[in-house]
């Protein structure tokens, strides 16, 4: 059976752990890897156990993020991993699993989505005194290896490395596409020039051809509307980053959680059958007081999966002793609002 590594380069959390572990539930565990390389080593939900042993120091937009990630696709290559993704803390996906893993294990192809080469210079001006200009590339960071692809960059020597890309700002930005470039391996891959949504991982750059265009640089998403969500799931992208927390009341009351967790991988809703879903609801526009408690109700959730270490899809529990937790619940209730009547000073 082929695996699919999904590997994880986070400061200190996975943003929307919570998606992400709806996006894993009930999935055959032996089509999947997990890995995770962090600077800042604080505990995480549900992916504490998927944590590198051995974290190198990273700065941003610095070389050592190269090695980061080196270090993510060495573990994924020696476990024999057939497909290797680059995701970040903030990315969210945009299609079920069993969807990403049919995707991407009907062939043996890589996929970088791919700046214009004007964007290597004058940043890449130093890497002209190893490679010729053609080699030389930009390409977003989060791409997906094949194995093919993943034995060339990983064996790249760390001194090499330094020695070359050092001095250039977000080299790894450059390091991955231009060294396969450099080893003609680009018959391994699939390119998209510099899209959007049509990459295998959203991102929504000031500049590109979006149909939500960013106004100013990287959008970072605190909200998102229903429209651009059910663009999103429609469109090519496996995934999509900057996604803040603040995302998840937009997310799980729209058509995304049920198409994340879909069992039939193969099949994607057309945009006008989601768009019928949608426009059977009643369209009412949500006033402060109950995005309030609609948060409340996702921070409980959380709260008290972490707290338990279990949700109300547990099965342990008869009828007869949920109505008893109920009945508990309520009585709690009744004495809340007696202390507070007892409290009242008109």
């Amino acid at each position: 059976m082929k695996k699919i590594a999904f590997c994880f380069l986070i400061y200190d959390n996975i943003i929307n752990e919570e998606l992400w572990n709806l996006f894993f539930k009930n999935v055959d565990p032996a089509k999947y890897r997990i890995y995770i390389h962090y600077k800042d080593n604080k505990p995480l939900t549900h992916f504490e156990k998927y944590k590198l042993e051995h974290c190198v120091e990273t700065n941003y937009a610095d070389v050592t993020l190269i090695h980061a990630h080196n270090l993510l696709f060495k573990k994924a290559y020696e476990d024999g991993c057939d497909k290797i993704i680059s995701l970040s803390q903030s990315c969210i996906p945009f299609k079920s699993f069993d969807y990403v893993y049919d995707f991407l294990t009907k062939d043996d192809y890589g996929h970088f989505n791919v700046a214009p080469q004007s964007q290597c210079f004058p940043r890449c001006n130093i890497l002209l005194n190893y490679y010729e200009q053609r080699y030389i590339q930009k390409s977003y960071n989060w791409f997906i290896l094949n194995r093919t692809l993943c034995e060339r960059v990983i064996h790249c020597d760390k001194e090499k490395i330094n020695r070359e890309y050092s001095s250039i700002y977000s080299a790894e930005e450059h390091y991955f596409i231009t060294t396969i470039f450099y080893h003609h391996l680009e018959d391994q891959m699939i390119i998209t020039p510099n899209l959007a949504n049509d990459a295998t991982t959203f991102t929504n750059w000031h500049g590109m051809d979006y149909k939500y265009p960013s106004e100013n640089g990287l959008k970072n998403y605190t909200s998102i509307t229903e429209d651009e969500i059910v663009h999103l799931m429609n469109s090519k992208c496996l995934f999509g980053r900057k996604f803040s927390k603040e995302c998840m009341s937009c997310l799980i009351y729209s058509p995304y959680i049920d198409f994340i967790t879909s069992k039939n991988g193969n099949h994607v809703k057309t945009h006008d059958v989601i768009e019928k879903e949608m426009s059977d609801k009643p369209e009412v526009e949500l006033d402060s007081v109950v995005r309030a408690v609609m948060d409340r109700f996702v921070e409980r959730a959380v709260m008290g999966k972490k707290k338990y270490g279990t949700d109300l899809d547990r099965k342990d529990l008869s009828v007869l002793e949920w109505i008893q937790h109920a009945q508990e619940e309520h009585m709690d209730a009744i004495l809340y609002l007696e202390k507070l009547k007892r409290e009242w000073k008109p």
